[in-house]
């Protein structure tokens, strides 16, 4: 594959894509970090990303390991976990179809910092370190896309933090349901 990262974005069609690359690109179009990105965006990082299989309890990264990139994952469902000094594994959050893990290590150029396995069999697309990067020093409309859509999952970070400092268990089981419902 040849990207030329120093070209205007070019106007293609799913069609034209690799059957990797226009899996690659739905799996984009439902991520909710990538919400609202133009066509030709999730058509360059689709051609730029790599579709990785885990089986279940495959292990992804581990805590430590140099950031292989930005995952997205496409179907199945990947567990991000530290594990404390007695041996336990504490769930920092679960990774399910839309939703993506390491993007703020694959950003900023940090070491992985949690370990990351699949529960089930899964399928992820890797966007990689350095493509990334790239895309996003030459297309600064792509980077503010993607600063759009950093900043709703910032606030859904918040929203978490809120739930666990200021709600007890069962407020917190409560807005929950009320969510589902809606």
């Amino acid at each position: 594959m040849h990207l030329d990262l120093g070209q205007p974005m070019e106007k293609k069609q799913l069609g034209d894509l690799s059957p990797e690359a226009a899996a690659a690109a739905i799996a984009i179009r439902k991520c909710g970090l990538f919400k609202g990105l133009d066509d030709a965006w999730v058509i360059g990082l689709a051609e730029a990303a790599v579709l990785r299989r885990y089986r279940a309890e495959q292990r992804i990264f581990t805590e430590g390991d140099p950031c292989p990139g930005l995952f997205v994952v496409s179907a199945g469902l990947v567990r991000i976990y530290k594990r404390g000094p007695s041996g336990k594994d504490h769930v920092l959050h679960f990774a399910d179809p839309g939703k993506t893990f390491a993007e703020v290590a694959a950003m900023g150029r940090f070491s992985c910092p949690a370990n990351a396995e699949a529960v089930d069999d899964s399928i992820c697309v890797l966007l990689p370190t350095d493509r990334l990067l790239a895309l996003l020093e030459r297309h600064h409309q792509l980077c503010l896309q993607l600063l759009r859509g950093m900043s709703l999952w910032v606030r859904q970070l918040v929203g978490l933090l809120e739930d666990l400092v200021l709600r007890d268990a069962t407020s917190r089981v409560a807005r929950h349901l009320a969510e589902a419902l809606r």
